[in-house]
């Protein structure tokens, strides 16, 4: 019988990941108002925080190997909900940049050592516990925008609705403290730099990374900035705006739940280009008319739904090297393409107006649709296995 305890843990901390992400985008808005900052400053938040997290990456990956996945998971998780509690009481700019940095590293310990367990635990099995792994991702972020709609609608402020989500985060940690699983330690050293150098020169796996890159760069853009845009551009009030929110994780959880019980279909090599051109028309749909936002993000949320966990599937089973440094260079890339693409969202708001911010989310779309379309046809060609 499948023991089940290392997915409820990992499970669990990745839950918290989605709440963390969500709930910034939610609170971005009045996080900006409150303070005055411009959106150039917001940018640089979730800049700082996924800079944090693919340098985080690439040494999360060694300690889980080193020192077992259930530790790295406790100082992400205590990390993460500390950081967020700290940021709710703080004011000063350079104070805020610091925290969401050390929040970006612990959100990167927790989504390393989660995606390990399943790895480790679950190998006959991997895609189907990667897609449930990820499904919890989307619930979390599911819920976030629903609750800091209403907390802020009913007159709370962003602080105190910060510091209930780190609150709940650092209930997770007890949780998981509670039901602690045993992890074997790899005493062996730490990987080569080598190692991480083999993943990025494997011609099998670049394409993978580059997908990731822009995808990762567009999900956690939409993340961000999808709030604040449905107010500035359609108009939309608080509730609105982050039920849209809420809706795109919607169809990115309940996507992840189909591919978990039907991992086959899904993992079909033409799915990543099927979800791209998914992607493209949703959300131009959603930027064209605000009466389509709630179902063109609803279906953008199902287009992305199975692309991080297949394409992590993927990247392990095609590269030779261990999982922990193969993870490690694969959300090493998300983190940049995250990274780049939220701190140029706010630059190009300021610039040009939130319009052209967001337009920016569909050329990246639109340029993964094409990367995938042709590593579709390489692989029916038999140039790539």
């Amino acid at each position: 019988m499948t023991n089940l305890r290392p997915a409820v843990i990992a499970c669990a901390g990745l839950t918290t990941v989605g709440v963390n992400v969500a709930m910034r985008g939610a609170l971005l808005p009045y996080i900006l108002d409150d303070l005055h900052l411009s959106y150039t400053i917001g940018g640089t938040f979730g800049m700082l925080a996924a800079a944090a997290y693919l340098s985080t990456t690439m040494f999360s990956g060694y300690l889980a190997d080193r020192y077992g996945t259930r530790r790295t998971l406790l100082i992400g998780l205590a990390v993460g909900g500390g950081s967020m509690l700290l940021f709710s009481g703080a004011s000063l700019v350079g104070l805020l940049c610091f925290l969401m940095f050390i929040n970006g590293s612990g959100n990167a310990f927790v989504e390393i050592s989660s995606n390990k367990i399943i790895t480790d635990n679950y190998a006959q099995h991997r895609a189907r516990f990667m897609n449930l792994l990820h499904f919890f991702f989307g619930a979390g972020a599911l819920i976030a925008p629903l609750i800091a709609g209403m907390l802020l609608a009913g007159g709370m402020s962003w602080r105190v609705t910060l510091a209930l989500t780190a609150l709940g985060g650092l209930a997770v940690w007890v949780l998981d403290m509670r039901l602690g699983i045993r992890h074997q330690a790899n005493h062996a050293g730490p990987p080569h730099p080598r190692q991480f150098l083999n993943v990025f020169r494997d011609r099998r796996v670049q394409p993978v990374l580059l997908l990731i890159m822009l995808h990762t760069g567009a999900e956690m853009g939409i993340a961000a900035w999808l709030v604040n845009y449905l107010q500035a551009h359609h108009g939309l009030a608080t509730i609105a705006s982050t039920f849209a929110l809420s809706m795109m994780f919607v169809g990115l959880t309940g996507g992840r739940l189909l591919a978990a019980v039907s991992a086959r279909v899904v993992g079909h090599p033409a799915m990543p280009a099927v979800a791209g051109l998914l992607s493209v028309g949703s959300i131009g749909a959603g930027m064209w008319s605000g009466d389509l936002v709630i179902p063109a993000f609803l279906l953008c949320g199902l287009s992305f739904s199975i692309i991080f966990p297949l394409l992590a599937t993927v990247s392990t089973e095609l590269s030779s090297e261990s999982a922990g440094v193969v993870l490690g260079a694969y959300c090493f890339c998300g983190g940049i393409g995250a990274s780049a693409h939220i701190w140029w969202m706010g630059l190009l708001n300021d610039m040009w107006g939130v319009q052209a911010g967001f337009a920016s989310v569909l050329a990246i779309k639109v340029l993964f649709t094409l990367v995938a379309l042709w590593l579709w046809r390489q692989r029916k060609k038999g140039i790539t296995t």
